[in-house]
């Protein structure tokens, strides 16, 4: 698959966001409750990145379940079959 692909796009984005949540999370942990700005600061931090992680699931999420109407549509699989859809979307990916 190219790296023009959403559902490539979009997993690069997340494990980015991952990154450097881990490293916010590990900062707000040294700091405790006692690190006046910086653990403001550091807390508004990670939660914006949660966010934007939670978007850019919702995102991936999309993209997962248009391939799997596409499938639908191609008659590739049948509506209900959970072991086809996930046959056919790994297949895109």
């Amino acid at each position: 698959m190219s790296l023009e692909d959403p559902f490539f796009v979009v997993k690069d984005e997340v494990f980015k966001a991952l990154n450097k949540t881990r490293g916010l999370y590990l900062r707000w942990r040294e700091l405790g409750e006692d690190g006046g700005a910086e653990v403001e600061w550091t807390t508004t931090e990670l939660r914006n990145s949660l966010r934007s992680i939670e978007w850019d699931l919702e995102d991936l999420e999309d993209t997962i379940n248009i391939l799997f109407l596409n499938c639908i549509a191609a008659n590739v699989i049948v509506w209900g079959d959970n072991d086809q859809r996930r046959r056919c979307v790994a297949s895109h990916l």
